[in-house]
């Protein structure tokens, strides 16, 4: 209710209950004097006047809206990406990668010519010198890392061939193969000796592979270059390995690689993959086989 009104309301309430009051007797003498004249009654007393209401703030400027972010957009996975930005250093100088094919011959023909027709390893000895070491395998701290050592005749894969234990990619190296294996196809270095580092630091070969149809025929275990996307839900193909389809331009390559060791990140259907890895075979196709993560990056 309004203060006015109560204040008001008061006042009349007063004013009634002094029209009801009876005034005491005043001791007079016996003769009693003139009666008095009944004093004017007061006016009612004016209301306090109201106080200006305070000026109300002003409201504070609105702020501007912030500009909404730009849409990243989807990743293009065909869009190469500079292999220097990406190559593990600790793996490999990507400062020596080239696309220059090698000139010169170390002997790794005669490697060729006397792979075996059957699984069973033969006996051979034949010299290689001035072979460059153009990749190499994951091995377990204080283990013999498997090489890929290229001249001018091709790239050839040494597994579990002793002494390779600090030899770097882009050394010089030269050796006696004593043993020679075929896996499923596939050359195999599995015995040498006098296995010595001549020089460090030359060009690393390495094959601008992308939408193109690779032949392991003519560039088996060398160092090919490719980047698309992964169109395929990953299946099972040996062990814990699982196969994915790799499209690189127009072409498509099996991409195999270990999932359970990429922990809460494996690659997946959709990934966009970089890859510089040595080119594998599986029942006689190519086939890009990841046994070094350093082989390969994802971009996200």
């Amino acid at each position: 209710m309004n203060t006015r009104i109560l204040l008001l309301s008061g006042l009349i309430g007063l004013l009634s209950a002094a029209c009801e009051r009876v005034p005491e007797d005043k001791e007079g003498s016996d003769e009693g004097g003139t009666d008095g004249t009944d004093g004017t009654d007061g006016g009612i007393g004016g209301d306090g006047g109201d106080g200006t209401d305070g000026t109300d703030g002003t409201d504070g400027t609105d702020g501007t809206d912030g500009t909404d972010g730009t849409d990243g957009g989807s990743t293009d996975c065909q869009v190469g990406v500079d292999v220097l930005t990406w190559m593990d250093t600790d793996h490999m100088d990507a400062t020596l990668l080239t696309t220059t094919p090698y000139t010169h011959d170390a002997g790794l023909a005669a490697v060729f010519a006397a792979a075996p027709e059957g699984e069973e390893p033969v006996t051979v000895s034949i010299p290689v010198t001035g072979a460059i070491v153009v990749n190499r395998g994951y091995a377990p701290e204080g283990a013999d890392p498997d090489i890929w050592v290229q001249d001018v005749n091709g790239a050839v894969y040494s597994y579990r061939a002793p002494g390779t234990l600090g030899v770097n990619i882009g050394d010089e190296v030269s050796f006696t193969v004593t043993q020679l294996t075929s896996y499923f196809g596939e050359l195999e270095i599995t015995g040498w000796e006098d296995f010595t580092v001549v020089s460090s630091g030359n060009p690393v070969y390495y094959l601008e592979g992308y939408d193109t149809a690779l032949d392991y025929a003519t560039h088996g275990q060398q160092n090919v270059r490719l980047w698309g996307e992964l169109i395929s839900e990953p299946v099972s193909c040996g062990g814990d390995y699982s196969c994915f389809d790799l499209q690189h331009g127009g072409q498509v390559v099996p991409y195999r690689v270990n999932l359970t060791n990429l922990g809460d990140y494996p690659d997946r259907n959709g990934d966009c993959i970089q890859i510089l890895a040595p080119m594998d075979v599986f029942s006689g196709a190519p086939q890009i086989n990841i046994t070094n993560y350093d082989w390969r990056y994802v971009v996200f």
